[in-house]
């Protein structure tokens, strides 16, 4: 936090993984269950709010399809919820659907699970923080210059160890 205020920073991006969104037969009580509600999801802060829609939606025009949710108040120490709360900055939280995170799982694969490989998982998080940039700087006239980041298509073409130093 005190970070964030000493050196003004206009907003903050907290990338994480979280379980699939798959069914699953639940171990316990033999009973389907779904997955993560929090895969595929851009999490913001309340005053962030309208930035993170577009971005969305930005991200849609792209094939990449995440839902957009409000920090929730009621969970205090969430990253998103106090840096916003506490500072200037506006703040989001990203989620990809890592089967590594799944318990359910005998034995994950999360490189190259085939429907969730980690270069999409890159991918994405790649594409949410440059469509982030974008709007933030078409919102507020200050423009954050990013230089040599690969799209989307390139990693999946690609793959992530290819613009690995």
């Amino acid at each position: 936090m005190e970070l964030i205020r000493k050196e003004k920073i206009n907003f903050s991006i907290d990338l994480h993984e979280s379980g699939t969104p798959d069914y699953f037969i639940d171990r316990k009580n033999g009973e389907v269950s779904p997955g993560s509600r929090l895969a595929y999801m851009l999490v913001c802060n309340p005053k962030a709010l309208e930035i993170g829609a577009e971005t969305v939606l930005a991200l849609e025009e792209k094939g990449i399809s995440l839902k957009v949710d409000q920090s929730n108040p009621e969970f205090r120490g969430l990253s998103h919820l106090e840096i916003g709360n506490a500072t200037d900055c506006l703040s989001f939280l990203s989620e990809t659907p890592n089967p590594g995170q799944d318990t359910w799982r005998e034995a994950p694969d999360v490189l190259f699970d085939p429907d969730y490989p980690l270069k999409m998982r890159v991918g994405i998080c790649v594409e949410v923080v440059k469509s982030l940039a974008d709007i933030y700087g078409e919102t507020t006239g200050k423009k954050l210059v990013m230089e040599n980041v690969p799209s989307y298509e390139e990693l999946q073409e690609k793959d992530v160890g290819a613009f690995l130093n």
